[in-house]
């Protein structure tokens, strides 16, 4: 009996033995497979295998490591997307910031940062739309946000010396003298050339000195006494300014239009079909160009145009609207569509009757012609 037992146990034992071979053999199979790149032989190879010989560790390790490979691979081309996402777009919002819609730039990009939102492209990009437009309206709102965008800028990206430049220049602006001073002097001028250097030496000097000269002023006060008094406390010029939308159109408030010019291009277009007069204002003068044979109470027009540029630009500032640049609508003296230059502004009044369209045109034509006059006025003292 005890015979017996000690032949089944010596029994089982062979059988054992004799099995291993079979199963190793078959991981060496399913990884001489996986390394010939056989990833669907290799899986059918594994899966019966593990029926055959279910849970051994052999087989077990393979099947771990081919679901972690699986996973790392997912992973990896998971990133590349996401990588390839976020240089899109980084790429469609300087395509949107090269527009003149500032709304819509400022959308898609806050939109962008709630996927990416330690992308320092993106709040750059996001700082420069708005601090482009407060440069030109003074709207606070916008000031405030370019402000926390450029910010977030800065603490994602130090290496980036322009988000520094541009705050140096909003604060030095706004009249925030001691933090304009604390920018310039943090500001890496390695990469700029003499001109600039220069420039900031002495901007940082002239700050300083109005910073000690003056109460210490905070962003949100500057931003206020800006909007109140209607101009910036100093003049950087052109510096710190983010580029124009490479694809806008034209701001006609940033066109100096000279009461003379606009006068040579009024005669001409009072012949235009629909003009029954063109005057043109500025704060101290006021001419008015009739059509012949026009009936046009002269004084009443200027009289309303002045009126009516002031009550928009006290409208627009009321609402935080930034600058007026032109409207078309209906007045006591007839239809009138009014266009603003940087210190002039010129109303065309059309007769009755005319169209909507043709009062577009005929407003297009004129400020075609008042550009051709600035070109040709260019070129004569060139």
């Amino acid at each position: 009996m005890t015979f017996q037992g000690l032949k089944s146990v010596l029994g089982a034992l062979c059988s054992l033995r004799g099995s291993r071979p079979g199963v190793y053999e078959a991981a060496k199979k399913v990884k001489s497979l996986l390394a010939q790149g056989d990833k669907e032989t290799a899986g059918a190879e594994l899966l019966a295998a593990l029926e055959r010989w279910p849970g051994h560790s052999s087989l077990e390790d393979i099947k771990h490591f081919l679901g972690q490979r699986r996973l790392q691979d997912s992973l990896a081309e998971l990133h590349h997307l996401e990588d390839q996402a976020l240089k899109a777009h980084v790429r469609t919002a300087r395509a949107f910031a090269d527009t003149d819609n500032h709304e819509q730039a400022a959308a898609f990009v806050t939109e962008a940062l709630k996927r990416f939102p330690d992308c320092p492209e993106l709040h750059l990009t996001l700082g420069e739309i708005h601090l482009r437009r407060y440069l030109a309206d003074k709207i606070p709102e916008d000031g405030r946000r370019a402000a926390t965008c450029l910010e977030q800028t800065l603490h994602l990206d130090r290496r980036n010396p322009l988000p520094l430049k541009y705050l140096a220049g909003l604060h030095a602006r706004i009249g925030c003298f001691r933090q304009a001073t604390e920018d310039l002097a943090l500001l890496d001028t390695r990469q700029a050339d003499e001109a600039e250097r220069r420039y900031i030496g002495e901007l940082r000097e002239y700050c300083s000195k109005r910073a000690d000269a003056e109460p210490e002023c905070d962003l949100e006060p500057g931003l206020t006494r800006v909007w109140d008094k209607g101009d910036f406390f100093m003049d950087c010029r052109d510096w710190a300014v983010p580029p124009a939308p490479a694809f806008g159109r034209a701001d006609v408030t940033s066109i100096l239009a000279p009461i003379v010019l606009l006068e040579a291009t009024a005669r001409n277009c009072v012949e235009l079909p629909g003009v029954t007069a063109v005057v043109i204002q500025n704060e101290v003068r006021s001419e008015v160009v009739t059509a012949d044979g026009g009936d046009v109470d002269v004084t009443a027009l200027q009289n309303v145009t002045r009126e009516l540029v002031a009550a928009a630009d006290d409208a627009c500032w009321r609402m935080e609207l930034g600058q007026v640049r032109g409207c078309d609508l209906k007045t006591s003296v007839g239809r009138l569509a009014l266009h603003v230059f940087a210190d002039t502004w010129v109303g065309l009044l059309f007769a009755d009757g005319v169209s909507a369209t043709q009062v577009r045109t005929v407003t297009q034509q004129f400020l075609d012609r008042v550009a051709e006059q600035i070109g040709e006025s260019h070129e004569s003292n060139s």
